[in-house]
C-alpha cells in the first residue's frame, strides 16, 4: 500500500533514478480495492534517509499508475536542496508528470522559479522560468535569468527567448541558447567570448567552441578576430591515455596584405612506458621573435626550449635522457651559437648507507651539443663521493665530503663568438675535500622558542690554471654569491666550470617562533678566500680574499603580514651591492604588496657591470561592504620610466561581481608596442564570467611575488 509514494519521490525535481525503503506517516491512509486508488490525507511525510516529502493530500491509482498531490507540497533533500510547489500529476508512472508552480533551492545557493514543470518521457520542460544565485528576498535582484520555456535533457538545457536582467534591466537577449547540465560530463557547444582591445591588434573577440570527442578526449577551436591584424585560428587539444597524456595549443593567420604566416605551436606530451620509466616531448616553436608579445599568448621569454627524452626512478637511482633545441626571441641573439643538445644524459645514484652511516654517491653526466655551422662539442664528466654525517653528544654537528670528477671535452669547430671557432680537446681531473660544522642553540620561552646555529664550512681543491681558457663556458656563465648558495661546494650552475682552491664559508642563522604572532628568520654570512680562483673573473667578489657580506631577514606573522630582505654587502666600503625587498599586508578591507630590486654587480654573460633598480607596488582598498578600487605600478628606477600601471573599481555582492579597470603596458620590442587596454567584467556566482580584458584576479595571479 505504501508503493506509491516510490513513485511520488520519483517525480521529484532532481527526478530521482530510483529508490529503495520509504517510510510513509498520515493521519490517514485508505485503499480502494475496486478502483485501486491508494489515499493519503492530513500531514502526509514521507522520507528515505536522503530526501524529504511533506503534503496535505495525496492519491495513487494503481491501475491507471498515476499520483496526484495537492494543497502545498515541500521536499527537502540531505544535500540542501529543496522545492516547493502547489500540485503534482502523474501519468503512466514517471513518464508523464506536471507540477503547477516550483519554487526550487540548490544546494549552490542559486534558485529557480517556474510557472509550471512538466515531464515527458526524458524531457523536462519549464514555463517562464527564472534563475538566479541571488537573495530572492530583495526587492530588485542584481542579476536574473528569464526565459519563456526551457527544455531540459540529461546532458543539455535549450532556452527559448532567454534574457539576462541587471537589476532589473534586460541587458542581454537571444531567441536560443543551450548548454549542458551540470549532470552531463561533456558536452559540445559555444564557450563565453573573450572580449578586449589594445594597441596592436585594436579591438578583438575570440569565440570559444568547445567540442567533445570522448570522456578523456576533446578539442577547442579558438577564432579571434582583430580590427588591426586581421583574424586567427587557434586551437588547444587534450587528451587522456591509460599509458599517458597530450596537451596541443597553437596558433595560425596570414596578414592579407603582406600574406606574411604567423604561427605557434606549444605541445607536452607524457608516456609512461613502465612502473619506472617514462617519456616525455615539450615542443615549443613560433614563427617569429614577436608574435607572442603582440597577441598577448602565454609565454613571454628570450628563448623557447623544446626538448624530450626519457627518464626514470628506481631504488637510489635517477636517470635522464634529454634532447634539447632552442629558438631565441631576442632581438640581438646570434643564432650560430645557439647549440642543439642531441642529447644530454644524467644518472644520479646514492647507494646504502654502510655501518657508520657513511654513504657512496655517483653522478655522470654526458652532453653532445651541435652547432648550425656544423661544429660539434662533446662532454663527459664523472663524480663519485664520499659522505660522512656524525653528532657528537654535546650538539656538534659534523659532515665530511670527500669526492673526485672527471671531465673530458672533444671540440670540433665550435663557435666562441661571430669570428672565431675553437677545435681541441681537453681533461681535466678535480679532487675535492668539504668539512662542515654546525652547532644549535635552543632557548624555549613559554609561547615561544629561539634557536641560534652557526656554521663554518672548509672546501678544498686544487687550484685550476690554464683548463678555464681551453673549454668554452656553455652552462656557467650565471655565478652570484648569495644567501641560498653560500655552503653550495660548487656556486658555477653547470658542468663547465669548477669553483677550486681553498675556501672558510661561514654564517650564522636565528629564528625565533612564536605560538601566536609567527617566525622571525635572520642569517648572515661571508666566504673566505686563500688564493685566487682563476676560474673565477677578477671583477667578482668572489675571487677577493674575504667576499661580499650577505643574508637574509624574513618576517612571517600569521597571514597579516609577510616580510623578506635580501642584501650583498661590499666587504671593504658596506656599499649594498644587491638587494631585494618584499612586503605583503593584508587586513582584509586594506591589501598592500610591493617588491624593489636593486643590483650593481658583475654580469659573466656580458662582461661589464650592470645596474638594475626596479619597483613593484599593488594595493587594494575596500571603501564599503560592496565597493573596493585597486592600482598596481611597475617602475624602472634606472631609467626613471614606467613599466606597467593599471588601476580599476570592483563591485561584489554575495551574487555578481563587477570589475572596471585600464592597463598600460609601456615596453616595445621591433613590432610589438606597448599595450593601452580597458576592460570590464561581470562574473556572475554559478554561472561563471564574461569578461573585456582582464580582471582582478586575473592581475593579481600575474604578479605574485
Amino acid at each position: 500500500m505504501n508503493r506509491w509514494i516510490i513513485f511520488f519521490t520519483l517525480a521529484m525535481i532532481p527526478f530521482a533514478p530510483h529508490a529503495e525503503q520509504i517510510k510513509v506517516e498520515a493521519d490517514s491512509i485508505t485503499f480502494d480495492h475496486n478502483t485501486g486508488i491508494a489515499t493519503a490525507d492530513g500531514g502526509v511525510h514521507a522520507t528515505n534517509g536522503e530526501t524529504e516529502l511533506k503534503a496535505p493530500h495525496a492519491t495513487y491509482n494503481t491501475e491507471k499508475k498515476s499520483f496526484a498531490s495537492w494543497g502545498g507540497i515541500e521536499v527537502k533533500k540531505e544535500n540542501g536542496e529543496s522545492f516547493r510547489t502547489e500540485s503534482i500529476y502523474s501519468e503512466d508512472g514517471l513518464n508523464n508528470v506536471n507540477l503547477d508552480s516550483l519554487k526550487l533551492n540548490l544546494s549552490d545557493g542559486a534558485s529557480v522559479e517556474a510557472k509550471s514543470v512538466s515531464r515527458k518521457g526524458e524531457k523536462i520542460i519549464l514555463e517562464n522560468p527564472s534563475y538566479t544565485s541571488c537573495d530572492r528576498s530583495k526587492d530588485c535582484l542584481p542579476w536574473e535569468i528569464k526565459a519563456s520555456r526551457v527544455s531540459k535533457t540529461e546532458n543539455s538545457m535549450q532556452y527559448t527567448h532567454a534574457r539576462l536582467n541587471l537589476y532589473g534591466v534586460p541587458v542581454f537577449y537571444t531567441p536560443y541558447l543551450s548548454h549542458p547540465t551540470p549532470e552531463a560530463r561533456r558536452q559540445s557547444g559555444l564557450l563565453f567570448p573573450k572580449i578586449g582591445s589594445s594597441a596592436d591588434l585594436g579591438g578583438h573577440i575570440t569565440m570559444p567552441y568547445y567540442i567533445a570527442l570522448s570522456d578523456t578526449h576533446d578539442l577547442t577551436l579558438l577564432p579571434m578576430f582583430t580590427s588591426e591584424e586581421g583574424n586567427l585560428m587557434g586551437a588547444e587539444h587534450r587528451k587522456n591515455f591509460t599509458f599517458g597524456e597530450t596537451r596541443t595549443k597553437g596558433t595560425f593567420t596570414q596578414n592579407s596584405e603582406t600574406r606574411e604566416k604567423r604561427w605557434y605551436v606549444f605541445s607536452d606530451n607524457i608516456v609512461n612506458l613502465t612502473p619506472v620509466w617514462r617519456g616525455f616531448l615539450n615542443f615549443k616553436r613560433v614563427s617569429d621573435d614577436t608574435f607572442l608579445r603582440k597577441y598577448d599568448i602565454d609565454e613571454n621569454t628570450p628563448y623557447l626550449e623544446s626538448r624530450g627524452g626519457f627518464e626514470g626512478l628506481w631504488n637510489r637511482s635517477y636517470l635522464t635522457l634529454n634532447m634539447h633545441s632552442f629558438q631565441d626571441l631576442r632581438s640581438d641573439s646570434n643564432e650560430t651559437a645557439l647549440p642543439k643538445i642531441l642529447p644530454i644524459l644524467n644518472y644520479d645514484r646514492k647507494f646504502n648507507p654502510l655501518v657508520d652511516g657513511s654513504f657512496f654517491s655517483l653522478n655522470f653526466n654526458t652532453a653532445h651539443l651541435e652547432y648550425d655551422n656544423d661544429g660539434t662539442h662533446t662532454r663527459t664528466s664523472g663524480r663519485i663521493g664520499w659522505t660522512k654525517p656524525w653528532l657528537q653528544s654535546f650538539g656538534w654537528k659534523w659532515t665530511l665530503d670527500l669526492s673526485v670528477r672527471a671531465d673530458a671535452y672533444n671540440m670540433d669547430n665550435v663557435p666562441l663568438n661571430t669570428t672565431s671557432t675553437l677545435t681541441d680537446d681537453e681533461l681535466r681531473l678535480t679532487p675535492q675535500a668539504m668539512l662542515q660544522w654546525e652547532w644549535a642553540f635552543l632557548k624555549t620561552g613559554e609561547k615561544s622558542a629561539q634557536i641560534l646555529k652557526p656554521i663554518v664550512q672548509f672546501v678544498a681543491s686544487p687550484n685550476e690554471k690554464d683548463e678555464p681558457n681551453n673549454i668554452p663556458n656553455i652552462d656557467s656563465q650565471s655565478l652570484r654569491l648569495d644567501d641560498t648558495n653560500l655552503f653550495s661546494t660548487n656556486r658555477f650552475s653547470g658542468y663547465d666550470r669548477i669553483e677550486t682552491g681553498r675556501r672558510i664559508n661561514y654564517g650564522l642563522a636565528y629564528d625565533i617562533i612564536g605560538q601566536n604572532i609567527g617566525k622571525v628568520h635572520t642569517f648572515f654570512g661571508q666566504s673566505y678566500r686563500f688564493k685566487k680562483d682563476e676560474t673565477i673573473t677578477e671583477e667578482s667578489s668572489l675571487n677577493d680574499t674575504f667576499s661580499d657580506y650577505v643574508g637574509r631577514v624574513i618576517f612571517d606573522f600569521n597571514r597579516y603580514f609577510k616580510s623578506a630582505y635580501r642584501a650583498q654587502v661590499d666587504e671593504e666600503t658596506l656599499s649594498v651591492n644587491r638587494q631585494e625587498v618584499d612586503l605583503f599586508l593584508d587586513l582584509d578591507r586594506f591589501y598592500f604588496q610591493t617588491n624593489y630590486i636593486f643590483n650593481n654587480e658583475w654580469d659573466e654573460t656580458i662582461s661589464t657591470v650592470t645596474t638594475k633598480e626596479e619597483i613593484y607596488g599593488k594595493t587594494f582598498v575596500k571603501l564599503t561592504h560592496n565597493w573596493g578600487t585597486y592600482l598596481y605600478d611597475r617602475h624602472n628606477m634606472t631609467t626613471d620610466k614606467q613599466i606597467e600601471i593599471g588601476a580599476g573599481l570592483i563591485y561584489e555582492n554575495d551574487c555578481f561581481k563587477f570589475d572596471l579597470g585600464a592597463r598600460r603596458e609601456y615596453t616595445s620590442d621591433r613590432d610589438y608596442e606597448g599595450q593601452e587596454s580597458f576592460f570590464v567584467t561581470f562574473t556572475f556566482k554559478t554561472l561563471g564570467s564574461t569578461s573585456m580584458g582582464k580582471s582582478w584576479e586575473d592581475i593579481k595571479k600575474e604578479n605574485q611575488w
